[in-house]
């Protein structure tokens, strides 16, 4: 079997079996921007035995972006909780990019910022995420306004979709893939139980460990309603047979689109959201505040605890 047929985000491909390097292969064009992507992969065997699956793809930039400073704006994130500390508009110049080098890059800034070395740094232009980097130094020549930030690039950022709003405040929050971690310990986050793909596994929370069954992709509906799915099992968080009582445990369950898998995303302030059912507006909660890996997500009346304690 010299050929083999795939779809890969809905896109049909004929993968050709390469005999020295023994693996199937196929072109795909990549996207102008570096990182790591996210491919929906379908697969259809000799026996008609259809298969899906989650991929990651590393892309590397070919060539230096050379960006021309308009109307370019600085994301800068702090490093231990990722918390906005500050967006500021570039200085109007050029600076260069070399994605796959890894080559120092220089930016400079109009404004002093309290950002410090290792801060993660995302710069957006036209509503688009360009470029991923790591504070390395920040430099200013004699007290004067122009500060130089040396920067160097991310490759193994998760996904170029995360929310950034030059207004840190803004309520609405952007479509995207979240690692969404407990505000009472930031350094537990949402997690399926086992890594499990299994409807019905519970859901709880574990330390970082930066696993897909820890990232969900957050999907915005046209009632302002949020579809939240793991992107391990792509299963969605469900309220199981739409049960809502105090300390119901929320489980995984395959995507229906019902109410159950609805829930209302309420701001609180900065980068702090609240995660609120869609019917009967109850909210996620740690059982009893615990901090305890493997603790239950479940679900609370907003009239019998004072603070919702799952955020964003």
């Amino acid at each position: 079997m010299n050929e083999i047929k795939l779809k890969i985000n809905g896109k049909d491909y004929n993968a050709t079996y390469n005999k020295q390097s023994k693996y199937y292969e196929i072109d795909l064009t990549a996207p102008e921007v570096g990182g790591i992507y996210n491919a929906e992969v379908e697969f259809t065997d000799l026996f008609n035995n259809s298969y899906k699956s989650d991929e990651k793809i590393q892309v590397f930039a070919k060539e230096k972006l050379k960006i021309l400073g308009e109307k370019i704006f600085m994301w800068i994130f702090d490093k231990n909780d990722f918390f906005v500390k500050h967006v500021v508009e570039l200085a109007d110049y050029e600076i260069n990019i070399d994605e796959e080098t890894n080559a120092t890059t220089n930016v400079k800034l109009l404004k002093e910022t309290t950002a410090n070395a290792d801060d993660i740094v995302a710069i957006k232009k036209n509503n688009e995420i360009i470029y991923w980097g790591i504070i390395d130094n920040i430099q200013n020549e004699n007290g004067k306004h122009l500060y130089t930030y040396t920067l160097k690039y991310i490759t193994n950022i998760f996904n170029q979709e995360v929310a950034h709003s030059k207004n840190t405040e803004e309520t609405e929050l952007e479509e995207g893939w979240y690692r969404i971690k407990c505000a009472v310990d930031i350094n537990k986050v949402l997690d399926v139980n086992q890594g499990s793909v299994e409807n019905n596994a519970n859901v709880q929370i574990w330390g970082n460990g930066n696993t897909s069954n820890q990232k969900w992709k957050i999907t915005k509906h046209n009632d302002n309603s949020y579809e939240i799915k793991c992107i391990k099992s792509n299963k969605a968080l469900d309220v199981p047979g739409q049960n809502y009582a105090d300390k119901t445990s929320i489980q995984q369950y395959e995507s229906h689109g019902g109410d159950s898998q609805r829930f209302n995303i309420e701001h609180i302030e900065g980068a702090y959201y609240k995660v609120k059912t869609k019917v009967a507006n109850f909210y996620l909660d740690v059982e009893e505040s615990k901090t305890e890996e493997g603790t239950d997500i479940i679900i609370y009346h907003p009239t019998r605890q004072s603070k919702s304690k799952i955020y964003f």
